[in-house]
């Protein structure tokens, strides 16, 4: 019997490219690209356009159809080796939008419609895979929209970080005759949709920079249909226009869809579908609901048959499976090296090369760049193997690594984080805080801390939570145990907002800022946090700033008109408020005392305080009593 699941919504119905002429549909793109350029040009350029249209026709069949290649073929890290038709392992996904249900369907019709769409998804969870069949699917269907795909972590190599630029020259490498007056133009017809995936993937550096581009664009070209994708994050600079669907996790059906479309041994791919519909599903939906962790599974599943509750008990069996090479013919698995390093030591090579890559924001490399990195790992651990072995180990006998055009990327970025974290947990303390340090502003988007508090939760602790609180702490003068929360401005804390059931305070973009934030993310401070909320708080701070005229003006001066405010002048109540009124948003370096006195400000601070104190208390009290528990087995067996 057939599942919803099993359906292909309409929107996505096409035609296997088995049977188009890839050419033909090539040409058809590049004549309704020529088309839309002219009936909106300018005289001058509608000239200069007639005089290259035979020319520029060709080069643009070249570039449409160097795109459709590019997302109708698809690699997968159970055969990365070999290139999947998109449709044959394609499972529709659901989605969220302000609590209201959506569908891949639904996202293409809002893309069709000239929407500005956010796509937020897990690792692996599927965003990538939806905006290469919407574009793979407008190219095939030959419509009169016609899609700019760019992977944004291409940015990173780039001198200039201009996108516009970016942009252009991904279309010039196959159509030569294209202009940036052509590419204005092309955005400004509302016959072309831009698709950006990995917003998540340019460098933190910069990212600021390109999303202002990207408001840039949009602004300037109201009629352009945009979709981005990305990790969720906060405040993504320069989107907060956009609307944003969250990628739902994976329901059973679509798992067992998923699982049944994946080309693997049949016996084998049946066992595991079997034990997901009995147990594996309800047991490890954290992992079964998330696409590429559902491949890695049935690897691991068919080599173990058994999956691991931690994430990071997962990765390890993931990479011994990966590091072994599967001769699909027998259904065995064989290690293959070609540098001679023992599986311990090419874990640890791997790791150091995660590390330094990931400490340096790179995804992707060049062959003498990779080499390069490995190079340093081999040097680091004084391991006698040549890099150029290592590579060719990494890219054709595990498969962790692999080329993507003339580069070399990760087969996902998930496996960076963890051997990132695995690397961290073998240095001493002071160099696991040296280089934990620099990475605390990714807290939000990345796992690597979260990981290493699970693989390695006292060493994390004593290397880096414990130093970091109590340099937190000091921070704001502890005497006696008394606190000022206001000596926490503007380096810890920045602002403070007031939302419809409590006064927050928002962390600032500094190094002990952003290690607040990661203690944040680390340990659920917000539940900590609730356990001392006062309920009536948003009401006791708009009271006090009505009931004060030169705080009332200061107030309104650092908001603007605010909304929020009004309606409580009007109401007298706060329950209408919530957390993302930007007229809620102080910032605290610009308020006098008195109006942070009244937004109660310090009661905001004062709590996550605490919750840091209680981190700190708990911690130290696990660490008292398994003191106490290795003393006693010492003392029994000295007797």
């Amino acid at each position: 019997m057939q599942t919803d699941v099993d359906r292909t919504p309409n929107h996505f119905q096409s035609t296997p490219m088995t049977n188009l002429d890839a050419n033909a549909v090539a040409i058809g793109v590049a004549t309704h690209i020529y088309d839309s350029l002219a009936a909106s040009a300018a005289a001058r350029l509608k000239s200069s356009l007639t005089k290259v249209k035979a020319k520029l026709t060709s080069e643009l069949g070249v570039y449409a159809n160097a795109v459709l290649r590019r997302t109708l073929w698809v690699k997968t890290i159970v055969h990365p080796d070999e290139s999947v038709h998109i449709d044959d392992i394609y499972v529709p996904l659901s989605y969220e939008i302000s609590g209201d249900a959506a569908t891949d369907t639904s996202i293409r019709s809002a893309f069709d419609a000239g929407g500005k769409l956010l796509i937020f998804g897990t690792a692996g969870g599927g965003k990538s895979m939806l905006i290469k069949k919407i574009c793979s699917d407008l190219l095939r269907s030959n419509q009169a929209r016609i899609p700019i795909f760019y992977e944004l972590r291409y940015l990173n190599k780039l001198e200039s970080k201009d996108l516009n630029s970016a942009l252009l020259k991904s279309i010039t490498e196959h159509a030569p005759s294209y202009t940036g007056e052509m590419l204005a133009s092309s955005l400004k017809s509302g016959r072309f949709g831009l698709i950006l995936d990995g917003f998540d993937e340019i460098d933190h550096d910069f990212r600021q920079k390109i999303g202002i581009q990207i408001e840039e664009i949009v602004n300037k070209y109201p009629g352009l249909p945009v979709i981005i994708t990305s990790r969720p994050e906060d405040n993504l600079p320069g989107l907060g226009s956009f609307s944003t669907y969250h990628a739902l996790r994976m329901s059973i059906d679509q798992t067992l869809s998923l699982i049944s479309k994946i080309d693997y041994d049949d016996e084998k791919k049946s066992a595991f579908l079997d034990d997901v519909r009995s147990r594996l599903y309800a047991e490890h939906q954290d992992f079964m609901s998330i696409p590429l962790m559902v491949s890695m599974m049935l690897l691991t599943y068919s080599y173990y048959s058994e999956i691991p509750a931690k994430i990071h008990i997962f990765y390890r069996q993931a990479f011994d499976v990966l590091s072994q090479r599967h001769d699909r013919s027998k259904g065995v698995y064989t290690r293959k090296s070609y540098s001679g390093l023992s599986p311990d030591e090419f874990r640890d090579t791997f790791s150091y090369f995660c590390a330094s890559t990931y400490l340096e924001n790179r995804y992707e490399f060049g062959e003498g760049e990779a080499s390069d990195h490995i190079e340093k790992s081999l040097l680091y651990f004084d391991f006698s193997a040549k890099a150029e072995d290592v590579k060719t180990d990494l890219v054709e006998s595990s498969c962790l690594l692999q080329r993507d055009g003339i580069n070399i990327t990760f087969v996902h970025r998930s496996f960076q984080e963890y051997f990132t974290a695995v690397f961290i947990s073998k240095l001493n303390d002071e160099q696991a805080r040296m280089m934990i340090d620099p990475l605390v502003n990714r807290a939000e988007s990345d796992s690597v801390l979260e990981m290493l508090l699970e693989m390695s939760p006292n060493f994390f602790e004593r290397a880096w939570v414990l130093p970091t609180i109590d340099d937190l702490l000091s921070h704001v003068r502890a005497q006696n145990d008394q606190y000022d929360p206001f000596d926490a401005i503007p380096d810890i804390f920045d602002k403070i907002s007031i939302g419809d059931d409590k006064v927050t305070a928002g962390n600032a973009e500094t190094t002990k800022g952003n290690q607040a934030m990661a203690l944040w993310m680390l340990y659920d401070i917000h539940r900590l946090a609730d356990q001392w909320r006062e309920p009536d708080e948003p009401f006791r701070a708009l009271s006090a700033i009505s009931k004060d005229k030169d705080v009332e003006s200061e107030f309104l001066h650092l908001v603007g008109d605010s909304e929020m405010y009004l309606q409580f002048k009007r109401t007298g109540q706060a329950t209408e408020l919530h957390d993302d009124d930007p007229g809620s948003l102080v910032e605290l370096e610009y308020a006098s005392t008195s109006l942070r006195t009244a937004l109660l400000a310090h009661k905001g601070i004062d709590r996550e305080i605490r919750a840091w104190k209680k981190i700190k208390n708990d911690i130290e009290k696990r660490n008292r009593g398994q003191g106490a528990s290795l003393a006693s087995i010492i003392s029994a067996a000295a007797n």
